[in-house]
């Protein structure tokens, strides 16, 4: 009797074959070396006398006859039983459910958790538009377009409570649909304080600084008169405002 490559056990050491039954004696000496053989072996072969071919057994889960054959040996001596466990394989536990393995998935990346929507702020500090100015004869001049078109010379004048054209400019931007006049009479504040009777129109825009502004009320004075920039313009923004420092106007829309 052989297994795998170790050396063979002869009859010598017990073997006893009986009709379909094979038992053997082990040696206290050898029964260390026979029970590992026994556990690490692949294939158990027994060979016979005679015209009979040999036995070959899988030793697979042969680890289970390690408890049982403990169980005898320790009745004859445990301490023997001690010496023999240090090293050895644990029991055999049995054959552990076989479980599938899973398919796996194509990865699909999880979306990003939903955040709150906030509304953009409005811009409660904006920039000022720097518009340069002139000064001729102690007052301040900007340049503005009317209508896209003609642009003319206007003193920059807090005070006037409108913006004032004078009759003849104002008959030229009328013929070219820049001005419409409403027919209604008033009078016009200056900037030195003097009313004069004026008639009411519209201006279709103004551009100031490249900053442009629909139907703006004016006043057309008399001819002669001066080209104001003045209280109905000032209006259509937050804030205008004079920088003395660099002659400029600050607007804010």
């Amino acid at each position: 009797m052989e297994i795998d490559q170790f050396p063979p056990i002869t009859g010598g050491q017990g073997i006893v074959f009986n009709s379909n039954t094979l038992s053997f004696t082990v040696s206290p000496d050898f029964t260390k070396e026979f029970v590992h053989e026994l556990t690490s072996g692949l294939y158990l072969t027994v060979r016979f006398q005679g015209n009979e071919p040999p036995w070959v057994i899988p030793l697979d889960g042969t680890t289970g006859i390690w408890p049982a054959y403990m169980r005898c040996a320790d009745g004859v001596a445990p301490s023997f039983v001690a010496m023999l466990n240090q090293g050895q394989p644990q029991p055999y536990a049995g054959t552990q459910p076989y479980n599938t393995p899973q398919t796996s998935q194509p990865y699909v990346p999880s979306a990003p958790a939903p955040q709150p929507y906030n509304p953009p702020q409005p811009n409660t500090v904006s920039q000022p538009v720097v518009v340069p100015m002139a000064q001729e004869e102690g007052a301040f001049t900007v340049p503005a377009t009317i209508g896209g078109r003609t642009t003319l010379t206007f003193v920059f004048d807090t005070g006037a409570s409108a913006v004032v054209i004078p009759a003849d400019i104002a008959a030229t931007l009328e013929r070219n649909g820049m001005l419409t006049e409403t027919g209604i009479s008033g009078t016009a504040e200056l900037a030195d304080g003097n009313k004069v009777v004026s008639r009411s129109g519209i201006l279709n825009s103004v551009t100031v600084g490249g900053i442009t502004v629909n139907n703006v009320e004016c006043e057309i004075a008399p001819k002669g008169s001066s080209l104001l920039l003045g209280q109905t313009w000032m209006r259509k923004f937050r804030s205008v405002a004079i920088d003395y420092g660099s002659n400029a106007l600050d607007i804010r829309v």
